[in-house]
């Protein structure tokens, strides 16, 4: 929900934890663990969407296809947090 505060009420909007953890990986006394399977497919990501947004949050649905450049851009944003991963640092 943080990758699209414009599309949510001010009440509804959380912190970026993704780019909080991004800040904290930085420091030199971090050690973080990845925990296994933290991505989703497809099919779990649209389910949580459907999920939300029969709970209220008006986040846009994933577009399987995009055509527009905001369809596109929507998508590119999806995709990056699928794609993001806590980095697992020695102890």
């Amino acid at each position: 929900m943080a990758a699209f505060p414009e599309y949510l009420t001010e009440a509804q909007r959380v912190p970026d934890a993704l780019a909080e953890l991004g800040e904290l990986v930085k420091q030199p006394d971090a050690n973080v663990i990845k925990l296994p399977n933290i991505s989703a497919s497809v099919p779990q990501l649209t389910a949580a969407i459907k999920e939300l947004q029969s709970k209220g949050f008006a986040v846009p649905d994933y577009p399987a296809d995009p055509q527009t450049d905001e369809e596109k851009a929507v998508r590119e944003r999806y995709d990056r947090i699928k794609r993001q991963r806590g980095k697992p640092c020695p102890a």
